[in-house]
């Protein structure tokens, strides 16, 4: 474990609260920002979505960014895991 935080890798050996918790905003961020950009693109036109959820997708958009650690730490793992 001390050899994982030495080299910055997030442990998700034991489910705790914590990072369950954690991951599951990261993933409800994570789906609303590809929503919202599918919506701008293919949808209802950029400008209407920049319009009236400008703030909001800046907000998710920054919220997605902090959190690409968390999602490597989910989705890129290539260590083994015992089950």
């Amino acid at each position: 474990m001390s050899q994982r935080y030495e080299k910055e890798i997030m442990e998700f050996g034991t489910s705790t609260p914590m990072f369950t918790i954690l991951s599951t905003l990261a993933l409800i961020n994570l789906v609303c920002f590809v929503e919202v950009l599918i919506e701008a693109l293919m949808g209802k036109g950029i400008m209407r979505v920049y319009e009236t959820m400008s703030l909001q997708f800046v907000l998710c958009g920054i919220l997605v960014l902090i959190n690409l650690p968390l999602y490597q730490a989910l989705f890129l793992r290539k260590d083994k895991v015992l089950i």
